[in-house]
């Protein structure tokens, strides 16, 4: 069961991705499915904030495409292995996973962000015998420490959530979402502020 801190550091950040979203007027275009439990393998995972587009994906069956996994620091090695299991059984359903992991005594947190990338394959196998395969890897990572961002801004692809590109035209704020220092900053402010 989540603690006070891990609740506000996922379902904080969750809630700032559910208002950049609605800023783009697509709000009804995309469903949390938090908690939801998924069973692949033999084995299963419940993330800690996750969503899936509802035009294509919506049976509940159906697996989100980005996902939230949040816990205390000493936990990260953890988190990275669960970010792992979402690439791994959804066979290429889920498209990114966020690892918010946290220390409350030094009053940082730690932001990795995970995606599927096709890498140079240096241990060619007979399951892998070409020259590149695909793999989990994390694409961003900052810290925020005492409220403060070492990274300037964090962006997230509009068709890892979506599955389609941002639409073009006619007025539309469709595009990838972008969390600037400052919002991080914020949003850091706001976990530690209703923490103490």
């Amino acid at each position: 069961m989540a603690g006070p801190v891990q609740a506000l550091a996922s379902k904080g950040f969750g809630t700032r991705l559910d208002m950049k979203i609605a800023g783009m007027g697509l709000i009804d275009d995309i469903g949390r499915v938090d908690s939801a439990t998924y069973r692949a393998n033999g084995s299963q995972n419940e993330a800690d904030c996750a969503w899936k587009p509802r035009s294509c994906r919506p049976l509940k069956t159906d697996w989100p495409t980005v996902i939230i996994e949040c816990g205390v620091s000493q936990s990260r090695d953890r988190l990275e292995v669960d970010a792992h299991w979402w690439f791994e059984n959804s066979g290429g359903q889920v498209k990114m996973v966020l690892v918010i992991s946290f220390s409350e005594t030094k009053r940082e947190i730690h932001v990795q962000q995970w995606e599927m990338t096709t890498i140079r394959n240096l241990h060619v196998t007979e399951d892998q015998p070409g020259p590149t395969s695909t793999a989990p890897t994390i694409t961003g990572e900052f810290d925020l420490v005492a409220g403060v961002s070492n990274k300037a801004s964090l962006m997230l692809n509009f068709e890892r959530f979506f599955l389609r590109p941002p639409a073009k035209g006619n007025g539309q704020r469709e595009g990838d979402i972008v969390f600037s220092r400052q919002e991080l900053e914020r949003y850091a402010t706001h976990v530690w502020n209703y923490a103490q």
